[in-house]
This record gives C-alpha cells, sequence and structure tokens, in this order.
C-alpha cells in the first residue's frame, strides 16, 4: 500500500515539475501604427525590441515575457 501512495505522490510532483515552455512563435516586422495608420517597423535597441512610425515618430515598446514557470 505505501508504495503505491509513493507512486503516485511521485507522479504527481512530476507532472507539476514538467512544464513545456511556450516559445512566441512569430513577430510581426510591421504593423499599423495606432496613431496615423501608418506601416510601423520594427527595431532593436541593445536589449530591447520596439516598434517605430516614421510618419509621426510614434515608439510602441515591447514587453519581454518571462517565459520560466
Amino acid at each position: 500500500m505505501a508504495n503505491t501512495e509513493l507512486e503516485k505522490s511521485v507522479g504527481i510532483k512530476n507532472s507539476q515539475v514538467e512544464h513545456p515552455r511556450e516559445t512566441p512563435l512569430e513577430i510581426n516586422h510591421e504593423i499599423e501604427c495606432p496613431r496615423c495608420y501608418a506601416m510601423m517597423s520594427l527595431c532593436s535597441d541593445f536589449d530591447s525590441l520596439f516598434y517605430s512610425c516614421e510618419e509621426c515618430s510614434f515608439i510602441l515598446y515591447t514587453i519581454k515575457k518571462n517565459y520560466l514557470p
């Protein structure tokens, strides 16, 4: 009886530990500007990505998600 309880608890702990990491599938290189409806281009700084509109100089920064469980 103790072995089956131990196997169940180990099975539950293993299922809780295994979390598949979801990675972003695709990043759009161009999006529509919410201010002037022109196309915004994807740009990068040293450690961040942002969209920049050449028409109205609007900048839209992206937020980095933490993919660790």
